[in-house]
């Protein structure tokens, strides 16, 4: 008895680019029986035979090992799969039509789940679609919900604002798909952990420990624990405190607080990032690049030690 032909079957009527199927083949004997082809061997006497694969065109799809039946998708379109006995060379074609990418889940972007934030925080909430390829696109149209709006808001753009301490739970939901973040929101300080002076004789205090376990809870809204004395920097286009960067001569940002147009009493709200560290030398100094990118050198005004 000889093999005649081979024929591909796919378990899988509807399979989306980025899924993987697993495929089988049938061989058809010249005494009009069947059997499934499986590994070396033999069934009823038929000799059980290996089976090549391959695809094309391979930017539909591809198979993990060209000894192994499972198609790997990656994008929309048909692609023909090809099974050939090696021992007959007798080959099966089979066309499979790979349908564009499904939605798997949903992910909200501005802040994270489980996040400790300030009653002061507001952000740009974002949904968006994983699909079965790996691509992500905006999810649309999308439906928020705030568990506790006494807590925090969020409207139908995702625009979310806390206003009081408590917890939150927040829902977007998108077609069939929903994702919820939940939010520990503090109340705001009372006054900032630190201001900075650009008086050398009244120079800033700052408590590294309190600095880093506010940090710790809440590094979204280091702004609120800053603020630059308008008076002593009046005369200074824009404020950095910055810290030296380890085993180099140059900085690394810690604070970024711009003069405001308006009143020059008053300095923006500071870019501020990192940890400070007890007994570590921060200088204060005005730098004259409005994006806060520090690059360069600065005019210092002084240093001194944070405790």
């Amino acid at each position: 008895m000889k093999v005649t032909s081979i024929e591909i079957k796919n378990d899988e009527p509807l399979i989306a680019a980025g899924e993987s199927t697993d495929l089988r083949t049938i061989a058809h004997y010249s005494d009009n029986s069947t059997a499934e082809i499986k590994s070396f061997g033999s069934n009823g006497g038929k000799t059980l035979t290996s089976i090549s694969w391959s695809a094309s065109p391979s930017s539909i799809a591809n198979f993990t090992s060209a000894s192994i039946g499972t198609l790997n998708t990656s994008r929309h379109g048909v692609v023909t799969v090809t099974a050939t006995d090696f021992y007959s060379k007798i080959s099966g074609t089979l066309d499979i039509t790979v349908s564009a990418p499904l939605q798997t889940s949903m992910v909200i972007g501005g802040l994270n789940d489980k996040q400790t934030i300030s009653a002061r925080t507001t952000a740009q909430l974002t949904a968006t679609a994983i699909k079965t390829d790996g691509s992500r696109q905006p999810a649309t149209p999308v439906v928020w919900i705030s568990s506790n709006t006494a807590v925090a808001s969020v409207d139908a753009s995702g625009n979310f604002k806390a206003a009081a301490a408590g917890s939150v739970s927040i829902t977007a939901t998108s077609g069939a798909f929903s994702k919820i973040i939940n939010l520990t929101v503090l109340a705001p300080l009372s006054k900032p952990l630190f201001v900075v002076s650009c008086d050398p004789s009244h120079p800033t205090v700052i408590d590294a420990v309190q600095w880093n376990t506010q940090y710790a809870i809440d590094s979204v809204n280091a702004t609120e624990w800053v603020a630059v004395d308008g008076v002593s920097c009046q005369s200074r286009f824009a404020v950095e405190l910055l810290t030296p960067s380890t085993g180099s001569s140059l900085y690394d940002i810690k604070l970024f607080s711009a003069r405001s147009p308006e009143n020059s009493a008053v300095f923006l709200p500071a870019v501020v990032g990192g940890n400070f560290s007890a007994k570590q030398v921060v200088s204060v100094g005005e730098t004259k690049d409005p994006a806060g990118t520090f690059i360069g050198t600065f005019t210092e005004i002084y240093t001194f030690v944070v405790k």
